[in-house]
């Protein structure tokens, strides 16, 4: 533990904000170097050879007074501290671990130190105990004023009397169980034998009236029949069919036949009219398909004209994009021709200017804000 307390000490030490002065010798040095290796005054901007320009008084001074300082010697010094106080940490954190680890397994093995120990105890009182059962006699008590045990047959003659008592009880109960069976079925039986006779008395009063009801037909029939046919005679003056029909029978035979006569008029007026519908239905239908199929066929025809004006649209577009991009491509060849076949960077040699501020080298500080803007006011 004492090692771990000391080593705890020294990443505390390492790590603590007030041990880090012992880079500054080396940050200072550096920085000295880096003073003394000024860079030279720089006269030309370091892209010079693209564009053959050089710097402006601006970016000149500021080249001369800029100088770099190299910080990664400093870097890694501090990176290797960084390690090294990790390593530390991560050694002082294994010891812990493994620390922690022996004392739980020295607690684990006096755990069962202890349950080893109380099993053997266990064990050896368990063995004595049944030694000491094979070697000991029992003790017997005896109760002087405990009474008589009465005999058993008094007991087997109050078991018998129960037993006769239940066998009669069951038996009772079959014999009423029977008994309400058989009334049941003899009710039955006569309920059955009443609606036997009902039923009988109901069919012999319908058949006695169906009786009577043909009686009665077969007489009016024998009373009303009709006469049998004349003689035949070959020259008669009065009517032989229907003279012994009466005036009443005659003018309801007429009015039936002449209700018969309109019936059969309406119903051939009914199919007349049912043939011409269907014939004008099917003529509609007829002139309603030529029609669709005529504004079908316009209607392709429409398409048809709108699709080729489209194209023809189309084409015309196409044509003026071409006119317009050959009169673009004219036009650039001909600036081209008069700009004496230079090109862009050719052109640039002309305007010198600092490849870093984009300005003319002739500039020392001016700005492209006007110093004094004069407004025009104008009227409401």
């Amino acid at each position: 533990m004492m090692a771990v307390t000391s080593s705890r000490q020294n990443i505390f030490r390492l790590a603590s904000p007030h041990r880090s002065s012992s880079c500054q010798p080396g940050i200072q040095h550096t920085n000295l170097q880096a003073l003394k290796r000024k860079t030279p005054p720089a006269t030309t901007c370091s892209d010079h050879c693209r564009a053959g320009q050089e710097l402006c008084y601006l970016c000149m001074q500021r080249a001369l007074k800029n100088f770099p300082i190299d910080l990664s010697e400093n870097r890694r010094i501090k990176e290797e501290e960084n390690e090294q106080i990790l390593h530390q940490y991560q050694q002082i954190k294994d010891q812990d671990t493994l620390f922690q680890q022996q004392c739980e397994m020295l607690a684990k093995r006096e755990f069962n130190q202890k349950i080893s120990a109380f099993n053997i105890g266990v064990a050896e009182a368990k063995k004595e105990l049944k030694n000491s059962k094979c070697k000991a006699s029992r003790n017997g008590y005896i109760f002087q004023r405990r009474l008589l045990t009465p005999p058993v047959f008094l007991k087997q003659q109050q078991y018998a009397q129960c037993l006769t008592k239940q066998i009669q009880e069951k038996k009772q109960r079959e014999e009423k169980k029977k008994q309400d069976d058989e009334f049941l079925d003899r009710l039955e039986q006569v309920q059955l034998a009443e609606d036997l006779a009902v039923q009988r008395q109901h069919f012999q009063k319908e058949k006695q009236e169906q009786t009577e009801a043909y009686k009665k037909a077969l007489d009016f029939q024998r009373k009303y029949k009709p006469r049998q046919l004349p003689a035949s005679v070959p020259d008669s003056v009065e009517p032989i069919f229907g003279s012994s029909d009466s005036l009443g029978r005659t003018e309801e035979q007429k009015q039936e036949a002449y209700n018969l006569y309109n019936e059969q008029m309406k119903a051939a007026a009914d199919r007349k009219r049912i043939a011409i519908l269907n014939e004008l239905y099917e003529q509609k239908t007829e002139s309603d398909l030529l029609e669709r199929n005529r504004k079908s066929l316009i209607n392709e025809h429409k398409k048809r004209y709108e699709n080729l004006q489209r194209i023809h649209k189309t084409l015309e577009e196409a044509w003026n994009d071409n006119v317009i991009m050959k009169q673009l491509k004219d036009y650039e060849e001909n600036q081209y021709s008069k700009a004496g076949g230079l090109f862009l960077l050719d052109q640039c040699n002309k305007y010198r200017r600092c490849f870093q501020c984009k300005r003319r080298l002739s500039n020392s500080g001016q700005t492209n804000i006007w110093s004094n803007s004069f407004i025009t006011t104008g009227t409401n």
